[in-house]
């Protein structure tokens, strides 16, 4: 997969014009096993990107009180590079491994690497004789981690209807090395 855009930004306070063009390599890779003919193993290794919001890409200030919020034209999408494992009991041996979930335990544990996290920076600065709080989205030198464990029990206890209980647990770092 491939990650490809285009980025216009007029100003219509004065003749600047700017084009920003970014292609990102997305490769991905999965694997599936089947242990039985109702279990079975997943493995996934991806790539993806998550744009900034364009709000925060338009150069402005915007001032309230002593807090300004500024936009950040530089800012890179963030970079997510995956791993997840899964392993899967169909509780209603099927015809096929390959069907819909109906009943079922499923287990997944995952990481997630982000490169150059986008974080809100907070400084102060002096504007107009006044200290203020600037607040702009910046992308991080360093990188940010999510790791998590989901587990899903599935119950078709009825024609067309599902139970359904999930639990999930995350644990997330991210550091914040300011250029």
């Amino acid at each position: 997969h491939m990650d490809s855009y285009w980025l216009n930004q007029d100003s219509y306070t004065s003749d600047q014009h700017k084009t920003i063009n970014r292609t990102h390599w997305l490769p991905s890779f999965h694997l599936m096993h089947q242990l039985s003919g109702n279990t079975r193993l997943r493995l996934s290794i991806s790539q993806s990107t998550r744009q900034p919001e364009l709000a925060d890409r338009i150069p402005y200030d915007v001032r309230q009180d002593n807090r300004v919020w500024r936009g950040n034209e530089y800012l890179k999408a963030e970079t997510i590079s995956s791993v997840d494992i899964g392993y899967e009991h169909n509780l209603r041996l099927r015809d096929s491994s390959l069907t819909d979930r109906d009943s079922g335990v499923y287990v997944r544990a995952f990481q997630r690497i982000i490169r150059d996290a986008i974080v809100l920076n907070a400084n102060t600065e002096t504007v107009d004789g006044d200290v203020v709080s600037v607040f702009q989205p910046i992308n991080s030198e360093d990188f940010a981690r999510l790791r998590g464990l989901e587990m899903d029990l599935e119950l078709g206890i009825w024609h067309g209807g599902k139970f359904e209980l999930g639990l999930g647990v995350y644990q997330s770092h991210i550091s914040t090395q300011i250029p």
